[in-house]
């Protein structure tokens, strides 16, 4: 029997040396069923909130109207089973970022749907790593960013990993013929616009 976990209106600042929200999972201990709604979390450290399966995958987190700062990696989720969900994220680089992170970083899931991301004042480092990533990911916006998404995982001609009926990419990083969204339909990704 899972028990439904949930938490509004936190506001949680770690610090310099913590994550401000951590999942750590183990053969024993693992959270699932956790929903997450007009959060904030905060840390001076690299990254705020982080989800991992290390071995047990957490699984069915759903974060609505969160808002994510950290140095490096605001969020980060991987391994994790069932679904995830994300709806309107925003994700603050404080100092601008830290070279060799990404902002929004999960793969190996196994299901994600993001629709609403945001991320906030990043200069260095990478701002999607979405490397083995299995999902849906639309309205992903920038701001005050210069940043662009890992290569292996930006899916410029045709999004690089595996979608789910029903599933969404709008191009993370449009070309200079413009815009491309992506559904996937049959086992592939089939360009919609």
């Amino acid at each position: 029997m899972s028990v439904v976990q949930q938490s509004t209106g936190a506001r949680v600042n770690a610090g310099e040396t913590a994550r401000a929200l951590y999942s750590p999972n183990d053969d024993i201990h693992y959270v699932n069923e956790v929903r997450i709604s007009d959060c904030e979390f905060a840390t001076g450290y690299i990254t705020a909130v982080e989800v991992s399966a290390s071995p047990t995958p957490a699984a069915n987190w759903s974060f609505s109207n969160v808002t994510c700062t950290a140095r490096g990696t605001p969020f980060q989720a991987y391994q994790f089973g069932g679904q995830m969900t994300i709806k309107g994220m925003r994700l603050v680089l404080s100092d601008g970022g830290t070279e060799g992170y990404s902002a929004f970083r999960c793969y190996g899931a196994g299901a994600m749907i993001v629709d609403g991301l945001t991320i906030a004042g990043q200069r260095v480092g990478t701002t999607l790593d979405t490397r083995r990533f299995v999902g849906s990911l639309i309205n992903v916006r920038s701001e005050n960013s210069t940043t662009r998404p890992l290569s292996a995982s930006e899916g410029t001609s045709r999004p690089t990993f595996k979608g789910f009926p029903g599933a969404r990419i709008q191009n993370l990083t449009p070309e200079a013929d413009g815009y491309h969204e992506w559904q996937w339909q049959g086992g592939t990704w089939v360009e919609s616009r």
